[in-house]
């Protein structure tokens, strides 16, 4: 007899292994879920690392003291830095979208337009120059530029970026050094005219002392009293002549430094006049007719004398010395109190037009004064005196026709610098 076979259960089988292919999946499903989660966590704490750095980034190009900018290839502002609002007092979100020169001064506009189109064209990878910027209430601010292209993967030009650093206190400091060296070339030309001048100027008075002096030393016991007064006079006339010289200097020199201040004290200016006319015209033997017209309706009025002195003294001198013998010098004063007019009128030589922008310049004298001495301070000295005395004045002239100086002085306030003082 044969023996007979078990039967299988195949489906017990068959679920089993089902169950055992769940459980793999289900385990393997896990697995990716894990992966998953810890492939999420790293690249959210990557993004976040990213923006963490991004914002360090940001503040810190914030907070950059220089500008910093990014252009697109049309020379639009696509991203200017805090820097820009907190050195021009515009606002960087504000001109977003403008065009970068036009934000610019005039001739650094055109510059640096110019610059970027080489850039943008891709004729230069970087430029540098400096740009002015004028704010609303006037100041002007240089900016250092520097600007560098940015370009894609293809090497084409996407955009502009650039820097642009604060240089107005470098620009202020070599104006100031220009002005400086200006200024001191200027002193050198005058000191050298000065020395020129004065071995002139000087040397005739100082001749006419010591020829007088040694006459009267020699011959004072022979001559009569008359002979001996005259060369007493020419004496006292030479050491006014260099008294007037050594002050016209001085005060030149006050004004070269700032110096210049007017004192004011009451005058009695028509007599002050009179009596300057009268010295003047004693020690130039001049024998012209002067005539002294008086409007002024103030017989005391609060001025620096000794300015006014320099004033008046150097106009009516040029008057007396480039003006005929015989012809006629009219001295006219009118105003008041608080405004003074004055005015010395001749009919002399006259000056030239070529001459007159440089007529109120040290040293510089008219091409027709000829042989007529004298240092080329006077009006510059006059102007000067006016100047600080917080008057103006004006000169008109015609070659062979005469000189008109007319001076107008605010008076005004030097009552309350008066009581003051």
């Amino acid at each position: 007899m044969s023996r007979e076979e078990p039967k299988t259960d195949y489906s017990e089988e068959l679920l089993h292994k089902i169950q055992q292919y769940n459980s793999e999946l289900e385990q393997r499903i896990q697995e990716h879920v894990d992966e998953l989660r810890e492939e999420v966590l790293i690249r959210k704490r990557s993004e976040q690392a990213l923006r963490e750095s991004q914002r360090r980034f940001q503040t810190l190009v914030e907070k950059i003291p220089e500008v910093i900018f990014q252009l697109d290839t049309a020379q639009r502002i696509r991203y200017l830095n805090g820097a820009w609002t907190s050195t021009t007092g515009i606002r960087s979100d504000e001109v977003i979208g403008e065009f970068l020169p036009d934000l610019f001064d005039g001739e650094s506009r055109d510059q640096f337009r110019a610059a970027l189109n080489d850039l943008t064209d891709g004729k230069r990878d970087s430029v540098g120059l400096e740009c002015r910027f004028m704010r609303e209430n006037g100041t002007e601010i240089w900016f250092d530029v520097y600007a560098d292209v940015e370009r894609g993967v293809d090497q084409k030009v996407t955009g502009v970026f650039g820097m642009a650093y604060n240089i107005t206190r470098r620009k202020l400091a070599e104006d100031d050094m220009r002005r400086a060296l200006t200024k001191e070339k200027e002193l050198s030309r005058l000191r050298s005219q000065f020395v020129s001048m004065t071995s002139h100027e000087f040397r005739t008075p100082l001749a006419s002392i010591l020829t007088s002096s040694e006459l009267l030393e020699h011959y004072s016991q022979r001559w009569s009293h008359e002979k001996n007064l005259l060369h007493l006079k020419r004496i006292q006339s030479s050491v006014k002549h260099i008294v007037r010289l050594m002050d016209d200097v001085l005060i030149l020199g006050k004004s070269d430094v700032d110096r210049l201040n007017p004192e004011p004290v009451p005058v009695r200016l028509k007599e002050l006049i009179r009596t300057l006319i009268d010295e003047y015209v004693e020690s130039h033997e001049a024998t012209q007719n002067v005539v002294f017209d008086d409007e002024m309706d103030c017989n005391e009025t609060v001025l620096d004398d000794k300015l006014f002195r320099q004033i008046f003294g150097n106009i009516f001198s040029n008057a007396l010395k480039y003006s005929l013998p015989d012809s006629t010098i009219t001295v006219s004063l009118a105003g008041n109190c608080e405004m003074l007019r004055l005015s010395v009128n001749d009919d002399g030589i006259g000056i030239p037009t070529e001459d007159m922008n440089q007529l109120f310049e040290p040293f510089y004298r008219a091409r027709n004064a000829g042989n007529v001495s004298g240092t080329g301070l006077g009006m510059s000295i006059v102007k000067r005196s006016v100047e600080a005395m917080g008057g103006t004045v004006h000169v008109s002239s015609e070659v062979g026709r005469g000189t008109r100086v007319h001076v107008i002085l605010d008076l005004s306030d030097n009552n309350v610098k008066f009581k003051n003082a």
